[in-house]
């Protein structure tokens, strides 16, 4: 029986390849499916592009839906769950603080009602994860914080080595420290663990490499050492390859990518203020009763007190006369400059203003359940998106991803074995067939 995701389906059958026991699943962070397709045809690629060459893999677009982030992503693809982390920062509203995808206890504290033995990786790896999902060897997994049990077990004389970016000339200091520090020693260290753990065949093995998108979001999707990112990206590929070749192939070995990256420009830069800031001096209500939390594009903002709850409806308004923003979601209805969409009755008043993020029924159903997240803000603003796929983000990047808009919510799967075509999938359609090649039910 098909698994629907409303326009994303994908019928849920076993892909497995007969005398293989074992799972190996690669998640680049934040390759998009036309950079995939990019980077295979320049050469950056080479294990990859011959995997599609030879028909072993086939290629899927995936949909990664709202929030296009990698700890929303994780959440729904190793625990199954519906109301992943709204974005990467958002306001708890229960504890009146706030959260963010990059501290440990934060991530445990929202997986603490998941099926904590019911993961996808029950019995296997997690290799550089956001939370463990069930598996019984885990390295670098951030919710658990830098436990010394986590590190002694990596192959630290493998995994290191001259790392140091080449070809970074023109990028930001940011992008050289991340690219050093990330795709030159995190990734090196995640793909050796990746290496070990084949070897003692725990069943499945997943591994997170993080280093092209920490790049990217800091050089640019089109800087030399953003394609050099890429090469490293295909290194460990064939490196964790290679060591399946040499236990005999038992491995079947998926790749996708979490969420795509879209070019942008920063609002604060723009405008020479944050949002947080033009909010304070629209309303003229002072910081301290807003709490705005950006991811890309995306930003939930949050009234704390009765006079920016007073304040909100003619905020709205005044936010839709800003170029930079292309829409704002108040009380279940999507407002943008020429018209709006309820998002319970799906009426439309003049112009829909979700036309340039995609298809509006998509868009509008993943909004929806972005809305009614317990700690969704009290407005949810979304930065503008150009005839180029390029956005506005809340935060100072080169490139971003977490809204909606360019190809931040285009990503990939790559699927081993038979497949009757190129199915869309979203990740919960992902996650049924990666259950379905470990032989459990969804």
């Amino acid at each position: 029986m098909p698994i629907s995701g409303g326009e994303l389906s994908a019928p849920l059958y076993n892909l497995g390849v007969p005398g293989h026991n074992a799972l190996i699943i690669i998640q680049l962070d934040g390759l998009s499916l036309p950079r995939l397709r990019d980077g295979i045809a320049r050469g950056l690629l080479p294990s990859l592009g011959r995997w599609l060459q030879e028909g072993t893999h086939h290629l899927h677009p995936l949909d990664s839906g709202l929030p296009s982030q990698t700890s929303s992503a994780q959440a729904t693809l190793l625990y199954g769950v519906s109301d992943p982390p709204p974005g990467f920062r958002w306001y708890d509203r229960r504890a009146s603080r706030a959260r963010t995808s990059r501290n440990p206890a934060d991530l445990r504290r929202v997986a603490t009602a998941w099926p904590a033995n019911d993961g996808l990786l029950r019995g296997g790896a997690a290799l550089s994860t956001a939370w463990p999902a069930g598996a019984d060897h885990r390295t670098l997994v951030l919710s658990e914080g830098p436990r010394w049990a986590n590190l002694r077990a990596i192959p630290w004389a493998a995994a290191l080595g001259a790392r140091w970016p080449q070809r970074s000339r023109g990028a930001s200091p940011a992008a050289i420290l991340r690219g050093a520090l990330v795709a030159g020693v995190l990734d090196p260290l995640t793909t050796a663990a990746a290496v070990a753990a084949i070897g003692e065949t725990p069943r499945p093995i997943f591994a997170t490499l993080l280093g092209y998108d920490q790049v990217a979001h800091h050089a640019g999707l089109d800087a030399p050492m953003t394609a050099w990112a890429l090469r490293r990206l295909d290194d460990s590929v064939r490196a964790i390859e290679d060591a399946n070749l040499k236990q005999g192939g038992r491995s079947e070995i998926v790749v996708f990518a979490d969420h795509g990256l879209s070019g942008c420009a920063s609002f604060q830069r723009l405008g020479r203020e944050s949002l947080g800031g033009m909010i304070a001096r629209l309303t003229r209500t002072g910081p301290r009763v807003w709490h705005v939390a950006p991811s890309g594009n995306l930003a939930h903002v949050y009234a704390l007190n009765g006079a920016a709850q007073s304040a909100l409806e003619p905020l709205v308004q005044t936010l839709m006369r800003c170029d930079a923003i292309g829409f704002v979601v108040h009380n279940h209805i999507v407002h943008g400059r020429h018209g709006s969409v309820d998002l319970v009755s799906g009426g439309t008043t003049g112009d829909t203003p979700l036309a340039a993020y995609g298809s509006t029924r998509l868009r509008m159903r993943q909004i929806a359940g972005l809305a009614r997240h317990r700690d969704a803000g009290d407005l949810i603003v979304m930065g503008a998106v150009d005839a180029k796929g390029s956005v506005i983000a809340f935060e100072d990047q080169r490139a971003a991803h977490g809204g909606l808009g360019g190809d931040q919510t285009n990503a990939f799967a790559m699927l081993p074995g038979v497949a009757s075509g190129s199915e869309n999938l979203d990740l919960a359609s992902l996650r049924a067939r990666l259950l379905g090649m470990l032989g459990r039910l969804p």
